[in-house]
């Protein structure tokens, strides 16, 4: 690639990076059935760490499995977890020293474009209380994916399934409606 080439290549980067950076702006979420961030489900601080006012920004409500909260376009939602969840799939383990938690959640398309698309690896992040972060596993498939398409007015409801380390605890799900927003934080009670 030529020196020009390369730095046309390097400037559209940096441009595209700044209009993102402008770009991510909150998007609506609400507070509905929530708890002061940092708060645990017996209203301890068992999710430090998510207490954005540290930093000057407001405190983010923190929900509650079985709450209701609302980012971008969509109304979310947080209905069970399943610590130490196992596959029937031979093949889907964890590696040694961690563990499965699966989480079924629903999004309901209350204002998008007629088909809005969900994905868990952009629009799902899972912390523990040390404010480590845990990636979605490449597991659960034999359960029915919150991942795919929401029409304007509909529901789609599924599983995530996170692999985290066994001395893992506190953990916080943050359900986001597109890539920039804020999201919906949620304790999931482990």
């Amino acid at each position: 690639m030529s020196p020009t080439r390369a730095g046309r290549l390097l400037a559209t980067i940096v441009a595209a990076a700044a209009l993102a950076t402008a770009c991510a702006t909150e998007t609506g979420e609400d507070t509905v059935g929530s708890r002061p961030a940092g708060r645990g489900a017996g209203g301890d601080a068992a999710s430090e760490g998510t207490d954005a006012s540290e930093a000057g920004a407001p405190a983010q409500d923190v929900h509650a499995v079985g709450d209701v909260a609302h980012t971008s376009v969509f109304d979310v939602a947080v209905h069970q977890v399943v610590d130490r969840w196992e596959s029937g799939n031979q093949f889907e383990t964890p590696t040694a020293g961690h563990r499965f938690v699966a989480v079924e959640a629903s999004l309901t398309n209350t204002e998008g474009d007629e088909l809005e698309t969900w994905s868990s690896l952009l629009g799902a992040e899972l912390t523990d209380a040390q404010g480590r972060p845990w990636d979605v596993a490449l597991a659960g498939s034999g359960l029915p994916t919150l991942d795919g398409d929401v029409g304007r007015g509909m529901t789609r409801r599924g599983w995530v399934v996170f692999e985290v380390g066994d001395d893992a605890t506190g953990l916080t799900l943050r359900l986001k409606g597109e890539l920039t927003a804020t999201g919906s934080l949620f304790d999931l009670g482990i």
